[in-house]
């Protein structure tokens, strides 16, 4: 869960997979994340970036998940290892 910085709206990361943008002063979901980010068994951390542009998500499937929160789009998947 994370708040924006003008603490108008709320980021919920759900156990369905889906990541809601809620309007805090009307409580109605304004964007709904979905496909990428996964979470069905362990909570998953959720944070609006410092601009308030982009949602940086974390994910079952090991990824770090970023959406555009203007476009609703997939910014950016996965997390690249290397092996010491």
């Amino acid at each position: 869960m994370d708040m924006s910085e003008d603490n108008n709206y709320l980021l919920l990361s759900c156990m369905d997979s889906k990541i809601r943008l809620f309007d805090r002063q009307s409580g109605e979901i304004i964007s709904l994340y979905e496909n990428e980010h996964v979470v069905k068994r362990y909570k998953a951390a959720v944070k609006f970036n410092k601009d308030n542009i982009h949602i940086v998500s974390s994910s079952e499937s090991n990824n770090a998940v970023v959406y555009n929160i203007g476009t609703v789009f997939l910014v950016l998947i996965g997390i690249e290892e290397t092996k010491v």
